[in-house]
């Protein structure tokens, strides 16, 4: 089935098997922009699923991607947990601007420091917390101190000792 442009929010919010939407995605490129549009809107589970797709689509730094990301990173903090953790999982193996990187460390860190927030998000957030620290050595030491007990009680065991197992020094 090749997917129009108009067809893709319908399909997005219906049950697909996510080979056939890749499938589509990869015999009809011009589908990546509306793939990003709809990505950034706060309809759920329409943005989540179209950032879901879209991190499936696309190769590290696709320029499309690369220009919205300072407008994502921003919304991050207002967006919904499951969407949140997509948008950071979107992120790997994309080549992150210095700027943004700064950015983005302070919007991991609220969302770790959010003890109410879902244990999935918290430990992905932290992940890109270690990645940006291994970059800029002096970030470090802030990272181990967010890493302290009162941070971890409350994730699961198997969160826990993964998070644990990442270097950071």
């Amino acid at each position: 089935m090749m997917l129009t442009k108009e067809e893709l929010s319908t399909y997005l919010v219906s049950r697909f098997r996510k080979e056939t939407m890749l499938e589509d995605v990869q015999e009809n490129p011009a589908l990546i922009p509306e793939l990003i549009r709809l990505s950034q809107l706060d309809e759920q589970p329409l943005g989540w699923r179209a950032t879901w797709i879209l991190r499936h689509s696309i190769d590290d730094n696709h320029r499309a991607l690369l220009a919205v990301l300072p407008k994502i990173i921003t919304r991050l903090p207002v967006m919904h947990e499951s969407h949140q953790r997509e948008w950071l999982k979107a992120f790997h193996g994309q080549v992150i601007p210095d700027d943004q990187l700064g950015k983005l460390f302070e919007v991991c860190a609220d969302l770790w420091m959010g003890i109410s927030h879902h244990a999935a998000l918290r430990a992905t957030a932290c992940e890109w917390l270690m990645i940006i620290a291994t970059k800029y050595e002096e970030l470090k030491p802030e990272v181990v101190l967010l890493m302290q007990e009162d941070y971890m009680e409350i994730l699961t065991p198997g969160i826990k000792k993964s998070l644990q197992k990442k270097p950071i020094n």
